[in-house]
């Protein structure tokens, strides 16, 4: 199992000294960047960069207010975007500040736009009374459920009475906030499992056609880094430009047309 605190402006950095006992005693530190459209965590930078400096696995959040659920995820991305592919984002729904509170479709449009501009689906944190309210976003995104049932100053897990449908379990349990308001989560997760939700499914391509692999969308033939011989194994890497897809074949990386009759066609590969 692997420990936990999440963060916010009002822990600034560094942390006071029960702040650090529990930062020394985690495994990853979820700092909140964003809420709304326009607030941004002060502290955030540094707060990110002390924990990955610490060799912490990271997390970062958007606390919703309930405006346009696309804006407020670009927001977030405009924010944290220096972190995708080494922290899991995450999206934080709550009754206070939230205009929408009660809407059960406002978290899966906020998660679809996370998805399309991070590459990954959120994990969406949510009290555990209210998971109803976060369903629609199930099963592409993990959960991140909180749950007091003694709200203790301790690591000590009390007994879990939470029902956490439609998911099966939680990804993460925030299960205290005890002792000077730290909150403390447990997730069940391997270190392996945490770095795949930052980066998520590895998708392979093969190429159905010799073509080029270009250093940006719409480059000039003279700028092609490498000839791609047919049948290649390639690797998107969850970023697109209209039609071009940035992919990785071999120690280099580019990107491709994907169109039939234009550069180069893309197959996905069979697991």
């Amino acid at each position: 199992m692997l420990r936990g605190i999440d963060i916010y402006s009002g822990d600034g950095w560094p942390l006071n000294a029960h702040g650090k006992k529990c930062f020394a005693e985690s495994d990853f530190v979820i700092a909140k960047a964003t809420q709304g459209t326009d607030y941004r965590n002060p502290s955030f930078v540094h707060q990110m960069r002390g924990a990955d400096k610490a060799g912490k696995l990271l997390g970062a959040y958007h606390y919703a207010e309930g405006g346009d659920p696309r804006k407020e995820a670009e927001h977030f991305y405009a924010t944290a975007k220096a972190w995708k592919g080494k922290a899991v984002p995450c999206l934080d729904w709550e009754k206070g500040s939230n205009a929408s509170w009660g809407d059960k479709l406002w978290a899966r449009k906020f998660a679809k736009r996370t998805r399309e501009l991070w590459g990954v689906w959120p994990l969406v944190y949510v009290q555990a009374s209210e998971v109803h309210q976060v369903a629609a976003c199930y099963p592409e995104c993990g959960l991140w459920l909180a749950g007091y049932p003694q709200d203790r100053d301790s690591w000590t897990l009390p007994v879990y009475s939470y029902s956490s449908k439609p998911w099966k379990s939680y990804d993460i349990w925030q299960f205290t906030s005890g002792g000077e308001k730290m909150d403390r989560n447990i997730s069940p997760l391997t270190r392996a499992q945490w770095e795949k939700l930052c980066v998520g499914e590895v998708i392979g391509y093969t190429t159905e056609a010799v073509r080029y692999l270009y250093p940006e969308p719409k480059a000039d033939r003279k700028k092609r880094i490498v000839r791609i011989p047919a049948g290649s194994r390639l690797t998107y890497i969850h970023e697109k430009s209209g039609n071009w897809r940035k992919v990785r074949f071999g120690k280099r990386t580019g990107w491709v047309y994907r169109k039939r009759g234009g550069a180069v066609v893309l197959k996905a590969l069979k697991k």
